[in-house]
């Protein structure tokens, strides 16, 4: 009796819970804290109550988890490389090949700045960003941006004039966030850094001058930080490359390198020498070392900090200059290749290559991973040969490639891989990495049902747009050419969500998708396609993607506009399941006015009341 009582007094009070905090629904304060941590465990354990093992101790102490924290984060990347950095900077190889393919780079300096280019950093900002060590909350600043936005221009033009960053902008606040695994081990936590409000607005100052004087600069194929470009962008030119060569007959491969503290080992003086090297003048060098320099951070748990500690290598995590500077420091990797191909994305590097000899690929792979390897080694970046992964596709579904050797290193070719965040098997069928994200789906499904009952309509659908679509949106043109039982498993999943949320077991999926006022799937990612052609056709998609879509010239006048040309393919698996060959197909069925918009956020809002290609073929079915 007792127990009954007790378990229905307990159901009661998750009831009354659940429903006290959620009864706002998504915009309520109290919705997503509540529901979030059963739906995933991304930034969960970010408690100030962590508790660590070390030396066979266990460490429970506010102060001395931080301290502990602090000198891992520290010293993670201290003793990363043993290769000295040349004391003549100009002799060093990276230098040197800068200076062979720029030779005489346009000069730069900094210019001053505006208040009214400081007020646009200030309204563009995130107003709900943390509060870094000056205690100076981003909505104080936003709140007097007309006031301030001159006085910080002052300040950053004596910045800029001095060539010196101010001290109390580079003390940042670390947050240690658990990533996976045995939350005892310290090296299971990653710092999420917080830095000041104002340091932000004079890195901006610095990121918008330099972007544009490396704009021209970088390698086409460097492929992150950088406006317009992604992970699908990298992959779909991964994918198509590898689909085109295997419609050719060839053999394929790649390896997938794998970097320790990649942002954080970066040795300041050869960057400062390879900023020279494109042309960044003296005093502006000097403004970037003050800036390198004097750095500090601090671990914070809760109310509890530790000691403060210098940073004497790296990018500072969490600033706005740390990507750019480290894009500028591996930007010259790419003159080190001889013949594979690198797909770059941040500190994830993929080497390629195609040959219709199994023998000839291997040897060309094998020598350009060493050079590579070579690469990290004089640029003090420390790669790890044994947590490679590789994998190999054959000819006609073969798999003649079995494994790569180079600096006394084995690597055996996967069955799948997972590069940003996909998994890639060595068929290319993407069931595996569907099969995932479905069971993701399904369980976060399984959460949505059990807390149903204590949520309105207008909650469920929140929660099944942020969480359950979710899984279906990141990168879906690699994945798009997956088998119909796949797609199938797709489909099924949104239809179960949309009949519960909508209490709806009756009415055909067409009509159920007609009142949730979306799509199937497999619609959706037919107009992402065409978003991405119209990218292409316009010129505003990375470079390196340019040659996927052709237009058809013609000297005459013809009565469709900007059609594209569908090229022949060999094989159906590989030739006509392809970006290359269905993007021209679903581009040439628009309508023609809509093949002649220019404006990108004018295509996109027409495009969401297109009905998709009218053709009977199985895809389009």
């Amino acid at each position: 009796m007792q127990r009954n009582l007790c378990t229905k007094l307990k159901r009661q009070s998750i009831r009354h819970y659940f429903s006290e905090r959620c009864a706002g629904g998504p915009k309520s304060k109290d919705f997503w804290p509540t529901v979030k941590p059963f739906l995933s465990n991304k930034g969960l354990l970010k408690d100030p109550v962590i508790i660590l093992s070390e030396n066979d101790n266990i460490i429970s102490n506010h102060i001395s988890v931080a301290s502990t924290l602090k000198e891992f984060f520290v010293n993670a990347a201290q003793d990363i490389s043993s290769v000295p950095i040349l004391d003549d900077i100009l002799n060093h190889p990276s230098i040197q090949k800068i200076t062979d393919h720029i030779p005489a780079p346009t000069a730069f300096d900094f210019s001053p700045v505006t208040s009214e280019i400081i007020y646009t950093f200030i309204t563009k900002s995130n107003s709900i960003k943390a509060t870094g060590v000056d205690g100076i909350p981003a909505k104080i600043i936003k709140s007097c941006s007309k006031t301030i936005s001159e006085p910080l221009a002052k300040l950053i033009n004596l910045s800029f004039a001095t060539s010196a960053f101010p001290n109390r902008l580079k003390e940042a606040q670390v947050i240690p966030v658990y990533k996976k695994k045995d939350p005892l081990d310290k090296q299971n936590y990653r710092p999420i850094s917080i830095l000041p409000f104002i340091s932000k607005l004079f890195e901006k100052a610095i990121n918008s001058q330099l972007s544009t004087h490396f704009e021209n600069m970088f390698n086409p194929f460097l492929g992150a930080f950088r406006p317009g470009m992604g992970c699908q962008s990298t992959l779909l030119r991964l994918v198509e490359d590898w689909r085109k060569a295997l419609d050719s007959h060839k053999y394929v491969a790649a390896i997938l390198m794998d970097l320790t503290k990649a942002f954080d080992c970066l040795p300041h003086s050869l960057l400062l020498g390879k900023l020279s090297a494109y042309g960044l003048s003296d005093k502006s060098c000097s403004l970037v070392s003050n800036y390198l320099s004097n750095r500090k951070q601090r671990v914070k748990l809760g109310p509890h900090y530790s000691e403060w500690a210098d940073i004497v290598r790296g990018v500072p995590q969490g600033s706005i200059l740390g990507p750019l500077l480290f894009n500028v420091f591996i930007n010259d990797i790419f003159h080190f290749l001889d013949k594979s191909s690198l797909y770059n994305y941040a500190d994830d590097n993929t080497l390629s290559y195609a040959h219709s000899n199994s023998d000839t690929l291997i040897h060309t792979l094998q020598q350009d991973c060493t050079s590579t390897l070579q690469w990290f080694n004089i640029n003090q970046m420390k790669a790890n040969p044994s947590k490679f992964q590789a994998i190999s596709f054959g000819k006609r579904g073969t798999r003649d490639i079995t494994n790569f050797t180079f600096e006394n290193t084995t690597i055996h070719c996967e069955n799948s891989v997972v590069l940003l965040g996909i998994e890639i098997d060595h068929s290319l069928t993407f069931n595996t990495h569907i099969a995932n994200i479905c069971k993701k789906a399904a369980r976060q499904l399984a959460v949505l049902k059990r807390l149903g009952h204590l949520l309105t309509r207008q909650g469920k659908l929140a929660i099944f747009k942020s969480f359950i679509t979710s899984n279906f949106n990141y990168c879906p043109l690699i994945w798009h050419f997956c088998s119909q039982s796949s797609t199938k498993k797709l489909e099924t999943i949104q239809e179960r969500a949309l009949r519960f949320i909508y209490n709806d077991y009756s009415s055909t999926h067409h009509d159920l998708l007609k009142t949730a006022n979306t799509e199937h799937l497999h619609v959706k990612r037919i107009k992402e396609m065409a978003c991405e052609v119209f990218k292409i056709v316009n010129n505003i998609a990375p470079t390196f993607i340019q040659n996927l879509i052709m237009l058809k010239c013609s000297q005459y006048s013809m009565r469709k506009d900007n059609t594209a040309v569908v090229p022949k393919a060999n094989t159906s698996k590989y030739g006509l399941k392809s970006f290359v060959h269905d993007g021209p197909r679903i581009w040439n069925s628009l309508p023609n006015e809509m093949r002649k918009i220019v404006n990108y956020g004018e295509f996109r809002r027409l495009i969401r009341n297109w009905d998709g290609p009218s053709c009977n073929c199985s895809i389009c079915r």
